[in-house]
């Protein structure tokens, strides 16, 4: 495929948070070819990929910008198991000063 063609970029609309507690439905482009996603976030409109180069043909596209849904109601930390094998590997190397970067959790 010849990067000189023009192609339409792909165009997804999608629900996403913004500094977690922020709820807005995005548009996105990714190139046809590579699939990079292409920045809508700048004044620059992309007459090409940055990533492979393929020129883009924006015509009769219309890109929205963020559309606000509203905020989070609720904010849900994952919950994450640590075997403990990895807690008693990480005791031993701190005690035998393997990697000083390591911190010992049990003495806290």
């Amino acid at each position: 495929m010849s990067k000189g063609n023009h192609q339409k970029p792909l165009i997804s609309t999608r629900v996403c948070y913004k500094v977690g507690l922020i709820k807005v439905r995005s548009t996105q482009a990714h190139c046809p070819v590579c699939s990079k996603l292409i920045d809508l976030n700048t004044n620059n409109v992309y007459n090409y990929c940055p990533n492979c180069g393929q020129h883009l043909d924006w015509t009769g596209i219309h890109i929205n910008k963020d559309e606000f849904l509203g905020y989070v109601d609720e904010v849900e930390i994952p919950t994450v198991t640590v075997p403990r094998s990895i807690l008693v590997d990480v005791t031993a190397a701190n005690k035998n000063k393997l990697n000083p970067d390591i911190i010992d959790m049990t003495k806290h």
